[in-house]
């Protein structure tokens, strides 16, 4: 992320021209917003497993009381 904000600030003082302030914020915020897109799937995945695994967990356990029983 740094990158990218040096990105903006080298084409803000350096070269001030509003085509390049208005390009490089548009690729700031495209880039921010993906990455909160892709962090968002990881999460949800992560959730996914998490849940499903704590579940299938618990049923293997209640499967095995039965059997006791």
């Amino acid at each position: 992320m740094s990158v990218i904000f040096a990105f903006l600030n080298h084409f803000l003082l350096d070269n001030p021209t509003f085509f390049w302030k208005i390009s490089s914020m548009a690729v700031v915020i495209f880039v921010i917003f993906e990455f909160v897109d892709i962090q968002k799937r990881i999460f949800i995945e992560w959730t996914y497993r998490r849940i499903k695994k704590r579940f299938f967990d618990a049923n293997l356990i209640k499967s095995e009381k039965q059997d006791l029983i």
